[in-house]
C-alpha cells in the first residue's frame, strides 16, 4: 500500500509540474526557489544563495548566469569589488507571478474533483506525514 500511495504521490507531483496545454515542464526548471528567494527579498550575493538555498556556489552561479542571459535577474556592483548582489528586474517579478499564477491554476485543477472537506482531510493527512517521518525512511 506505501508504494501506492508514494507512487500517486509521484504522479501528482510531475502533473503539477506540467504546464497546461503542451505537457512539457515549465522552463528553467530548479530555478524557481532561486527567483523566490529574490523576489522576496532585497537581493543576495551568489554566496548567500547557495546557503540560504543549500546547493553548490557552482550550482547557484549557473543559474544566476542563465537568468541574467533571460533578463530576469541583474547583478549589482557593491563596495567589495569581487561580490555583486543579485536582484530581481521588473521583467524577473512579472514573470514569476505569471509563473505563480499559472501553477496556482494548476494545482486547482489538481485538486478540483475533492471536496472542501477532503482537501481539509487530505492537507492534515501530509501535515502529519511531513512533521512526524523520520528522516531516515523508517
Amino acid at each position: 500500500m506505501e508504494r501506492q500511495i508514494m507512487g500517486n504521490i509521484f504522479r501528482l507531483c510531475a502533473k503539477s509540474r506540467r504546464r497546461a496545454g503542451d505537457g512539457k515542464p515549465p522552463k528553467n526548471r530548479g530555478y524557481g526557489r532561486i527567483m523566490e528567494l529574490l523576489y522576496s527579498g532585497d537581493g543576495y550575493t551568489q554566496q548567500e544563495i547557495a546557503k540560504k538555498l543549500d546547493i553548490r556556489p557552482q550550482s547557484a552561479s549557473e543559474a544566476v548566469n542563465a537568468l541574467c542571459d533571460q533578463g530576469f535577474v541583474r547583478k549589482e556592483a557593491m563596495d567589495d569589488k569581487r561580490c555583486n548582489r543579485i536582484v530581481i528586474t521588473e521583467l524577473g517579478r512579472q514573470h514569476h507571478a505569471q509563473l505563480i499564477q499559472e501553477r496556482d491554476e494548476r494545482f486547482k485543477a489538481l485538486l478540483a474533483p475533492l471536496t472542501d472537506g477532503e482537501k481539509r482531510t487530505l492537507l492534515m493527512l501530509l501535515q502529519k506525514v511531513n512533521e512526524g517521518g523520520a528522516e531516515d525512511g523508517r
